[in-house]
């Protein structure tokens, strides 16, 4: 399964929460993904998830002013569970940080078909 990650500043590659959802087709996907002030989001990592052992499913928590909301995995051992495929520097104007929960609310948001996943 594809995964995503959005990291900079304090935030590492290889942390433990990572999305099915592209940040680059999510409009606002910092508000989307509750991303602390810490991670300055300059790059995404783009990988597969080849092992789900121990790997939580939940929406990504309110924080610091961004809803939360989107789809996320919490990975336990993302640096033997994940194989990075890519890193890119990500287009701050494509994920601008503003903090407006008028674009984006979790109820609005669309579960993608994961779960048989996890079953």
């Amino acid at each position: 399964m594809r995964v995503y990650r959005v990291y900079g500043g304090e935030s590492q590659k290889m942390g433990r929460f990572w999305s099915p959802e592209n940040p680059r087709a999510k409009p606002n996907y910092r508000a989307g993904a509750g991303l602390p002030r810490a991670n300055s989001g300059e790059y995404v990592a783009e990988g597969i998830l080849k092992n789900t052992s121990g790997v939580t499913v939940s929406r990504a928590n309110a924080l610091e002013g961004n809803v939360g909301g989107i789809v996320q995995f919490e990975v336990p051992n993302p640096t033997l569970q994940i194989e990075v495929q890519s890193v890119e520097p990500l287009d701050v104007s494509i994920d601008p940080l503003i903090e407006n929960p008028a674009v984006l609310r979790p109820g609005n948001i669309e579960w993608p078909d994961i779960f048989f996943f996890f079953e």
